[in-house]
């Protein structure tokens, strides 16, 4: 969407990406155990680097793979709805 400049093309979609991942508190209020903000601080970084990745490589290959591994593992859900999910 900004081929002439790659700082709105980082930006927005890590932003997007970011609040795509508040989505659990919408759905589930009564059983998050960490706050909104604090996702918002540690996808933001992860979304930055996924564009990063993504950018080096002219591919998304590698983010959509990490994504997945890290959906796989568990380690989302369990950060966010605590231990026992």
């Amino acid at each position: 969407r900004f081929p002439s400049n790659r700082w709105l093309g980082m930006f927005y979609p890590a932003v997007i990406f970011t609040f795509w991942h508040l989505v659990p508190w919408v759905v589930f209020p009564l059983f998050l155990h960490v706050t909104a903000l604090a996702v918002i601080a540690a996808v933001f970084p992860i979304a930055l680097v996924y564009h990063w990745v993504a950018w080096s490589t002219g591919s998304i290959r590698w983010t959509v793979l990490a994504h997945v591994l890290t959906n796989m593992s568990g380690l989302g859900a369990m950060v966010i709805f605590g231990p026992g999910w």
